[in-house]
This record gives C-alpha cells, sequence and structure tokens, in this order.
C-alpha cells in the first residue's frame, strides 16, 4: 500500500495490519476501543519508508508491533510535524505496548504517553536517521507497569544506536539486563534519566 493509510480522527473497534508492504499508518487522535496490531510490515519499495502514528490516540487495549521493519521519513506531514518511524506521543494507551523482533531506522517517541501496562521492547533494534541523536524518547511518559529492554534467553539483544532517554518519565520498574545502548557522539550519554521516578 504505496499511499499508506490515514485514520486520523477515526473511531474504531480494533485496528490490524498484517502482511503488509506499507508506506505508513496514520492513526492521529483515533480512538481505537481494541488493540492495535501492526504485525509482519515492512515499506513498500527498498528505499520507501514504513512509520506508525498514534499521535495523541486513544487505545483502549494492547499496541502489538512485532516482525516489522519500520523506516522514518525525513518529510515533515501536512502540517509541518516532524515524523518518527513510531509515534506514540502524547497517546493514551489503556493496555501494554509491545516492540518484538522489530527493525527500526528512526526514532521511537512516546514522550508524554500515558500506558497503563508495560512497555517492553524484546529483540527489537532502534537506529535514529544521522541527523538525529536519539534512538527512544519518552520524556514525560507515564507507564504504570515496567519499562523491559532486557534480553530474553536465546534472542537477540535490545539494541539502541542512539540515546534512551526517559527525562522526567515514570515508570513502576526498568529492566534493562542485557541491553546494547550505544550514543552516536561517544562524549554523549546512552541513557538520560534526569528527573526521572521510578
Amino acid at each position: 500500500i504505496a499511499d499508506g493509510i490515514d485514520l486520523s480522527y477515526a473511531q474504531l473497534g480494533k485496528l490490524s495490519i498484517e502482511h503488509a508492504a506499507i508506506s505508513d499508518v496514520r492513526a492521529v487522535r483515533a480512538v481505537i476501543e481494541g488493540e492495535f496490531i501492526a504485525n509482519d510490515i515492512r515499506p513498500a519499495e527498498d528505499d520507501g519508508y514504513c512509520f506508525l502514528s498514534l499521535y495523541s490516540a486513544r487505545v483502549d487495549g494492547d499496541v502489538q508491533i512485532r516482525r516489522a521493519t519500520l523506516r522514518e521519513s525525513p518529510l515533515r506531514d501536512a502540517f509541518g510535524a516532524e515524523q518518527f518511524a513510531v509515534d506514540l506521543r502524547n497517546a493514551e494507551i489503556n493496555g501494554s505496548v509491545y516492540l518484538r523482533n522489530v527493525d527500526c531506522i528512526g526514532t521511537v517517541h512516546m514522550g508524554l504517553a500515558n500506558i497503563d501496562g508495560n512497555f517492553t521492547a524484546r529483540a527489537a533494534r532502534i537506529e535514529p536517521r544521522p541527523d538525529k541523536a536519539e534512538a527512544l524518547i519518552a520524556d514525560g511518559a507515564v507507564i504504570t507497569g515496567a519499562v523491559s529492554l532486557r534480553r530474553p534467553p536465546g534472542e537477540r539483544p535490545f539494541e539502541a544506536l542512539g540515546q534512551v532517554s526517559f527525562i522526567r518519565a515514570r515508570a513502576a520498574a526498568l529492566v534493562f539486563d542485557g541491553a546494547i545502548i550505544r550514543p552516536k557522539d561517544p562524549d554523549g550519554s546512552a541513557l538520560n534519566l534526569e528527573s526521572a521516578t521510578v
């Protein structure tokens, strides 16, 4: 689906996209009364983009992104806003967020999100675009459960080739066992927990 899917401001019972070659899924300010599932998705073209936006959306279930190849667009949207590989900024998730076996060129941004569950990234690799320093941004996010970036036995580790930022975030626990986090700037910090509450 080269032109992507725009479900912004829609009200849906559930949203599931699986085994798709797609440029983008936009559900800005949408209300999803069940799960959001994006499994086995990839760019429609070899040099194309594939990104997901749930900016300011409400999801009354889990957000599951599995076995996905995501690539952030450097272009701004029609309103001039920056786009991210996974955009959960200001979203209200009444469930958990799962990234599993995801290869991501771009930033996962969930600043100011409210997640009434866990955030788990397993066997995920996030590499920001060359002009960006952050791989994962969760500044100001409130996560009632645990943040888990651990490496389960027999799986590849979570790997961020850029900073992971939880400035002023709140979470029940942070679990980074076996995670690989490398800042792009050799003199920069890999993990920023300034004013975070755990």
